[in-house]
């Protein structure tokens, strides 16, 4: 059994992750050394193998392939700005409760780690200095109400998901199991109306949409909530505010922009 070639051997969803942990390595090691610029360069070459690597088998699975793209160029921008056109230990800095500004250069190894960690996966700056505005005000809650609330999101979410999935799947195979006929001639009439399709398909996308960011984001926040593991920011329910503002808000495009879409977004890079 021979050793797998790093430039052949990983798809894009490999390289996209090897890049991520490259990067926290890369901004924890010390600031001017050659090692640092070695791990950098090395993160570099798995960012280009991800753009250019072709699928390992011809099965491979489209929506992975698609989700990687877009988390790809989204990681890709946040390079960008937080690693290779500045020096992150200089430029970004944490923001503690008194308003005074932590210095990661201060910091050991081990919270340094935690540090990179926490600055190239935040997407809003919370708890930073370059906090973006336009956050949705969380609710101030006890740890175990925030537990069980998104739990029961969660719960709700991939019901959601799978209940698109598998209706989506009869209308598209006659709805077999329904019995006896008519009522199955019956059903297929009305969910094979243009109507019925439209509204099937946005409510469908809303699902898709929303489930995107909490597929990750609402696991990540139970463990670091709960175990009080993880970036020191992260372990309290306050830095978790909804990925959606309100609705309410989005009354022109540009607030809709501003306020109610995907929060997640709301800086890249």
């Amino acid at each position: 059994m021979t050793a797998p070639n790093f430039l052949t051997d990983f798809d894009a969803t490999q390289y996209t992750a090897l890049s991520f942990l490259l990067a926290i390595i890369t901004i924890t090691l010390p600031k001017g050394s050659l090692l640092r610029k070695g791990v950098l360069t090395l993160q570099i070459l798995c960012v280009i193998q991800a753009y250019v690597v072709h699928p390992l088998t011809e099965a491979h699975n489209s929506a992975v392939t698609y989700t990687t793209g877009l988390l790809l160029g989204n990681l890709t921008a946040r390079y960008a700005d937080r690693l290779y056109l500045h020096i992150p230990e200089g430029e970004f800095h944490r923001v503690n409760e008194a308003g005074t500004k932590e210095h990661a250069t201060n910091l050991p190894w081990t919270q340094k780690l935690w540090w990179a960690t926490e600055l190239l996966g935040v997407t809003r700056g919370i708890g930073w200095d370059w906090r973006v505005t336009g956050i949705p005000k969380a609710r101030a809650q006890t740890r175990s109400r925030f537990l069980t609330v998104r739990s029961v999101k969660y719960i709700f979410m991939y019901t959601g998901l799978y209940l698109t999935g598998r209706i989506a799947e009869a209308i598209r195979m006659g709805w077999p199991s329904v019995e006896p006929a008519p009522l199955r001639e019956t059903v297929i009439a009305i969910t094979s109306n243009s109507v019925f399709l439209h509204l099937f398909i946005v409510a469908g996308y809303a699902i898709a949409i929303y489930s995107h960011f909490g597929v990750m984001t609402i696991p990540l926040s139970l463990v670091c909530v709960e175990l009080q593991i993880g970036p020191r920011g992260w372990q309290e329910t306050e830095h978790w505010p909804p990925n959606f503002g309100s609705l309410g808000a989005a009354y022109s495009i540009r607030r809709f922009w501003g306020h109610a879409d995907p929060q997640q977004l709301h800086d890249t890079g």
